[in-house]
C-alpha cells in the first residue's frame, strides 16, 4: 500500500497537463479520490474528482462518471454543488471539477452538537431536498 505522501505525488503529478494544480486530498472513497485544486489560468480554487486509475481504464466507469458531470452541469440551484468541467488527464484518468464549498457537513455539525433543535433540522432538511 502507498503511503498518503507517495499517492499526494502521484495525484499531483496526475494533474499535470491539466488546467488544475494540485493543493490537496480532501477525501478518498471507494471510486475516487477528491482533491483541492488550483485552476492555474483562473486563479481560483475547485475540487477534482479523480476517477481511480483501474477504474478509469473501465468505459462503463467513465462514463457514469461523465453522465453524473453532465446532469450536474445542467443544474443550477443555490443549494447544489456547480459543475465547471469533465475530462482525462495525460495519465488517463477521468475527472469532473466542482466549485469550492467552504464549511462542514451536516453530519460535522451533529458530531459537534450532538442534536437539533427540530426546527432546525427540518428547515436543514427542507434545504437539501430543494436541491
Amino acid at each position: 500500500m502507498q503511503s498518503p505522501t507517495e499517492t499526494d505525488a502521484a495525484l499531483a503529478h496526475a494533474l499535470i497537463g491539466t488546467p488544475y494544480r494540485f493543493l490537496g486530498v480532501l477525501g478518498r472513497g471507494g471510486m475516487s479520490t477528491v482533491v483541492e485544486a488550483e485552476h492555474t489560468g483562473l486563479a481560483t480554487r475547485v475540487v477534482v474528482k479523480l476517477l481511480r486509475p483501474e477504474l478509469s481504464a473501465r468505459p462503463d466507469l467513465v462514463d457514469r462518471l461523465r453522465i453524473e458531470a453532465q446532469a450536474l452541469a445542467r443544474l443550477d440551484h443555490p443549494n447544489l454543488v456547480s459543475v465547471s468541467d469533465f475530462g482525462r488527464t495525460p495519465s488517463g484518468l477521468s475527472y469532473l471539477v466542482m466549485e469550492r464549498l467552504e464549511g462542514g457537513t451536516f453530519l460535522d455539525e451533529l458530531r459537534k452538537r450532538r442534536f437539533l433543535p427540530a426546527a432546525e433540522a427540518i428547515d436543514l432538511m427542507l434545504q437539501a431536498l430543494a436541491g
